[in-house]
């Protein structure tokens, strides 16, 4: 018998070649199976960390400088919510914007009623008419008109107001909307068209240079809209 037979025979009578046979499948077939399983959820997690980090760096993009806007909150700020809501879409004109959100609210407040908010419509026509035009607002909305809204719906009554079309072509606007009279007895629906003369002054944006820090800073000019004939027609 030769020393390599002797050997294997005494490693087969101690058990070591069992021992070494186990290790050696555990090496080549077992070990393999584990290490790739491993390497494969390290190699899923740094595809998903790497899909995040993309997608965070897209949703910050573009880049650009927000401006802090300063909105007064009142006396009472536990009270108060504000919200800043666009008068445009992106890339669209700014004083076409601008005139159809004055045009809006101002058929707004001087056609619809609410009792907790009548005074502060008023003082919105008033800001934004001239005197005749506010003058034909005050015969027709007063109190002591006995038609106006303010006599016939009072503390509980409602007009509310629709608006369905506004059409600006210099500066006249024809308005149309729809008044829903609530909270009262005789509860009706009317049709309404609004014509308004108006003036109106751009508003301007541009960018100056501040002569202390040298940095660029936003201008603006304030846009001014006034109100100059309103006429009202039953539809």
């Amino acid at each position: 018998m030769s020393t390599d037979e002797k050997i294997l025979a005494e490693s087969i009578r101690s058990g070591k070649y069992f021992e070494d046979a186990r290790g050696w499948f555990q090496a080549v077939y077992i070990g393999p199976v584990s290490e790739r399983t491993f390497f494969l959820l390290i190699a899923i997690l740094s595809l998903l960390v790497a899909f995040t980090s993309v997608s965070a760096l897209f949703s910050m993009m573009p880049i650009t400088e927000k401006r802090v806007q300063l909105i007064y909150a009142g006396d009472r700020m536990d009270e108060t919510v504000k919200k800043l809501v666009p008068i445009k879409r992106p890339n669209a004109a700014l004083n076409p914007a601008i005139i159809d959100f004055f045009v809006t609210h101002y058929v707004k407040a001087r056609e619809s009623y609410f009792a907790s908010s009548y005074l502060t419509n008023a003082s919105y026509v008033r800001q934004h008419s001239d005197d005749a035009a506010y003058a034909a607002y005050i015969a027709q909305n007063d109190v002591t008109n006995p038609a106006s809204p303010a006599a016939m719906l009072g503390e509980f009554g409602q007009r509310i107001l629709t608006i369905h079309s506004v059409d600006v072509n210099d500066n006249i606007a024809v308005v149309k909307f729809t008044t829903q009279q609530v909270g009262v007895e005789q509860e009706n629906k009317t049709r309404w068209t609004a014509r308004m003369e108006f003036r109106y002054t751009n508003m301007e944006v541009g960018e100056k240079k501040n002569a202390e820090t040298g940095v660029l800073e936003m201008t603006a000019t304030d846009p001014k809209f006034q109100v100059v004939n309103y006429e009202l027609e039953q539809k």
